[in-house]
């Protein structure tokens, strides 16, 4: 049997417009940061992509 390991990050989002989302390690003072939903990661492939699918 084989074992796999799992990372799991959390990720956040932000009231900055430059980096609307980001990992943990990445926040930084000053902005206000929420944990990230399944709807906010969807609209940030969105945003990033500019695909609507």
């Amino acid at each position: 049997m084989t074992t796999q390991t799992i990372e799991v990050k959390k990720v956040f989002v932000t009231d900055n417009q430059e980096q609307w989302i980001v990992f943990e390690e990445e926040m930084q003072a000053g902005f206000q940061y929420k944990l990230a939903t399944i709807d906010d990661l969807h609209d940030y492939d969105i945003r990033g992509c500019g695909s609507m699918a």
